[in-house]
Order: C-alpha cells, then structure tokens, then sequence
C-alpha cells in the first residue's frame, strides 16, 4: 500500500518499526484521545501497539480496512492514525476515523489526514460515501 500526502503530513500503513512511536503518542494522549477512544487508557502497551499493526496489516490484506498512521513531513514524526473502515459494500460506504496526539492537535494534521482518506475514499476506493461518526462534544 502506498503512502497519501496532504500539506504538511503523509499518511502510510504502519509497521512494527512505529510500535514504541504508537505507543508514546497514545499514553501522551490519554486525558484527550482517551475522552472518546476507550482504548486510548494509561495501560496501553507496546504489545497494544503490535496488536493494532498485525490488524492493520491484516485489514490492509483483505481489503476489510485501511488503516495509517499519521506523519509530520517535516521530520517524520508519528502525530496520530487515521483510516477507513465498516465497509458497506451493498450502498458503496465506509467510516473515516482518527485520532492526533495530543501535542499535534490543533496543527492541521486531522484536516490533511480526512482530506487524504477522502480522496483515496472516493478516487481509489470508488466510494460513493464516507462517514465521520463522533460524539457532539469532541472538538
């Protein structure tokens, strides 16, 4: 799978050179991510971080989701994850979902990674649509 660009970020899959950058980015992340990703807790682990790798790759594989993590052009720093999946393949839908680290937040790095997951949504995937479901208060 290759890689989706948008501004000043780059979305790939990940792989299991990330694991210990995954793992730092959520347990920053617990008191903001955490607030609405229940898995996003004080004890989540490297062995976390494998599990949602293989389950990317696993998903990447057989076409069930595409998942990425989120990284900064600039220095390649890991700001997140994001991806497609829940697909609907009778009415040609997905769910678009992603979290950012807590000290990337409010930097552009949600906005570039929903505009690179719509693309290939729409051009690669043939969508027809794309869902965000969220609670009202997360902003």
């Amino acid at each position: 799978m290759h890689s989706l660009h948008h501004g000043e970020y780059f979305l790939r899959p990940p792989t299991a050179d990330d694991v210990p950058s995954i793992t730092e980015a959520v347990m920053e992340s617990t008191a903001t991510v955490g607030a609405w990703m229940s898995w996003a807790t004080k004890d989540y682990s490297q062995d976390d971080a494998i599990a949602w790798v293989r389950a990317c790759e696993a998903g990447h594989a057989d076409g069930s989701s595409y998942e990425f993590g989120i990284f900064a052009n600039s220095n390649g720093r890991l700001v997140g994850a994001g991806g497609r999946n829940q697909f609907n393949k009778v009415n040609h839908f997905c769910n678009l979902g992603y979290w950012v680290r807590a000290s990337a937040q409010r930097h552009g790095a949600a906005t570039a990674a929903v505009a690179a997951l719509r693309d290939f949504a729409f051009v690669e995937l043939r969508l027809s649509r794309v869902e965000i479901v969220m609670a009202v208060d997360n902003d």
